[in-house]
């Protein structure tokens, strides 16, 4: 079950959701129970001004497999990013329109 926190975060066991305004679909950080891989993020614990740290590396598609055949609605394959102070700064090595870019976050949707 998840349950908002603040207008930019959705927060569930262990960490929290964020929509991604470069990949318009939704990051989860981990927290407080790290992932598999045992990535986990710290949290400044501010709903109004978030900020995450160390960056997040999100890759999907040929980022993660060659063979990967990318599809019309496919999300970029790269996306790297900080979460800082309620901004999103997006990593040059990203591979969507925002890379190089500092947007605000994005509030959380009611239908979400």
């Amino acid at each position: 079950m998840t349950v908002l926190f603040g207008r930019f975060l959705n927060q569930l066991e262990g960490g929290f959701m964020a929509r991604c305004p470069g990949c318009d679909e939704v990051h989860y950080i981990a927290v407080s129970k790290p992932l598999a891989n045992g990535a986990a993020w710290s949290f400044n614990g501010n709903p109004a001004a978030p900020t995450f740290s160390p960056s997040l590396l999100i890759r999907t598609g040929r980022a993660v497999d060659p063979n990967f055949v990318r599809e019309e609605g496919d999300p970029p394959e790269v996306c790297h990013s900080f979460i800082r102070d309620g901004q999103w700064q997006f990593c040059g090595d990203s591979t969507h329109h925002l890379a190089g870019q500092t947007v605000p976050m994005l509030p959380w949707k009611d239908d979400e």
